[in-house]
């Protein structure tokens, strides 16, 4: 469902973001290899168990964002604010440069000067 977002959409670019449910990333990876595309991926691993890590280094994730190639379509899996500060702080524009779709609703990303086009939810699981 995200890979067709994505494609309806025009994007040829991926990439993958998450701070928890690592697994779901081969899922996407290999609808994109399926369908002849590559995906960059910054996953932040737990810290131990299953929770997220709270260590995400921004820095780090801007540098990331900073190197794919434009225009980039990123599936967040989980808390895409991470994501949206270090495009911010990179000073790529949203969705022009970056477009996010996230795995849960959000209020705080859902408003905005254009909420339908920054922020998208589907039900992915």
């Amino acid at each position: 469902m995200a890979l067709e977002h994505f494609l309806e959409r025009g994007f040829r670019n991926f990439g993958f973001f998450s701070t928890q449910k690592v697994h779901l990333r081969d899922e996407f990876v290999a609808a994109l290899e399926a369908s002849g595309f590559k995906c960059a991926s910054y996953v932040v691993p737990p810290t131990s168990g299953m929770e997220p890590s709270w260590n995400l280094s921004v820095d780090r994730l801007r540098d990331w964002l900073s190197g794919l190639p434009k225009p980039a379509a990123v599936l967040a899996w989980g808390n895409g604010h991470p994501l949206i500060y270090a495009a911010q702080a990179a000073g790529l524009s949203i969705p022009e440069e970056v477009a996010v779709l996230t795995s849960y609703y959000d209020k705080v990303l859902g408003f905005g000067d254009r909420p339908d086009s920054r922020h998208r939810t589907l039900d992915l699981v």
